[in-house]
């Protein structure tokens, strides 16, 4: 759930992916579940089904689109500079992350103890109110190894990356089946912690340098983009099918299959030479990927809270099932990209303003991060 600075240097398409992602976790927190929908059941129970992948999404795209930035610099300067690689990720993702932490504690003053991993980010390890914000827990923990794994990835040019990914994978696959062995279902052991997710990550963080640096790989995954998206979604379409928290394959072999499809799907949405305009379709959802972090942040209590007092009221319930879940759910959307849109604007953009002021990145990086 990252971003750039600028509009100029963003890659549309990828914007696009943050859009889809943020809707796939909206969607699976809906306020009318599909036991309240009449006919438009088997909709929202889609949307419940398949809606969490969307964290999935976002990991393979912080994984590409970080690791971009590294293998950019690397490529120009010959190294890394990790430090300031962290500090630029903290100006990123951390005052928007501690406004909202504060702002929860003023809501909720009595619940500041149950904040304090949040504000460590261990809160995927030691539970938190807002459970939502395990996945950035992961990705912290995710930029931090990767900072410190910086210098063995400049010293061998990348090419030890591959067995690196791959040892991550058999690892955090080895320990999500030691996880679900006989173990009835829990998220804070089974699909929270950062040692049976981060593969995800890293695995964009292989793509990201196999689209810089294999010609010949580009050159096939461009003449073959149909394949690349169909095969992409379809590995990722039995999620649709397995409920996650009945399914110990989703929890044990699920999470790969959704690394790489969503990956066959970055990879296929990839821009080669000038891109065409987009269109207006095209450019509101860049709009909403642009700001998809602020709002992960608050679609909760920005959007979906509201939205069920609203669900509750006696108007809502004389209506039709299928036109309350319609307004309930525009409500919830609305209000939680309204939300995420301010808070992008007031709080995200100043910081990264100061990022670049003080850190500025190199010339070699200027894609979207």
């Amino acid at each position: 759930m990252t971003a750039p600075p600028a509009r100029a240097s963003r890659v549309v398409s990828l914007d696009v992916l943050r859009a889809v992602a943020i809707l796939l976790v909206i969607g699976h927190h809906v306020v009318l579940d599909s036991h309240h929908v009449g006919r438009l059941r088997p909709l929202v129970g889609f949307l419940q089904r398949i809606g969490w992948t969307g964290v999935d999404l976002f990991f393979v795209l912080s994984g590409f689109l970080v690791g971009g930035l590294l293998f950019d610099e690397l490529r120009t300067t010959g190294t890394v500079d990790s430090r300031r690689f962290l500090v630029r990720r903290a100006f990123k993702i951390w005052p928007t992350y501690y406004l909202f932490l504060l702002l929860e504690l003023v809501r909720a003053p009595s619940g500041a103890r149950a904040l304090v991993p949040s504000f460590l980010h261990l809160q995927n390890y030691l539970g938190t109110p807002q459970i939502h914000t395990w996945s950035l827990a992961v990705e912290e923990h995710f930029y931090l190894a990767l900072a410190l794994l910086v210098p063995l990835l400049a010293r061998t040019r990348a090419r030890s990356l591959p067995v690196l990914v791959a040892v991550v994978a058999i690892a955090c696959t080895l320990l999500r089946w030691v996880a679900n062995h006989d173990a009835s279902y829990d998220n804070w052991h089974q699909v929270f912690p950062t040692h049976l997710r981060v593969d995800s990550l890293f695995f964009g963080v292989l793509l990201a340098n196999a689209w810089r640096e294999r010609a010949g790989f580009r050159a096939f995954v461009v003449a073959n983009r149909a394949l690349w998206l169909v095969g992409g979604l379809a590995t990722v379409s039995p999620m649709a099918l397995l409920p996650l928290d009945t399914s110990p394959f989703v929890r044990i072999w699920g999470f790969a299959l959704l690394y790489l499809g969503f990956g066959a799907i970055v990879l296929a949405v990839q821009p080669v030479g000038e891109p065409r305009p987009p269109s207006t379709i095209t450019r509101a959802l860049a709009f909403v990927g642009f700001h998809s972090y602020p709002i992960y942040l608050l679609h909760l209590a920005a959007g979906k809270a509201p939205a069920q007092h609203l669900a509750a009221t006696a108007m809502i319930a004389r209506l039709p099932p299928e036109l309350a879940w319609l307004i309930v759910t525009s409500i919830y959307v609305a209000l939680s990209v309204i939300a995420g849109v301010a808070m992008g604007l007031l709080i995200e953009r100043p910081a990264l303003a100061l990022r670049e002021r003080f850190f500025p990145r190199s010339a070699s990086s200027m894609r979207a991060s």
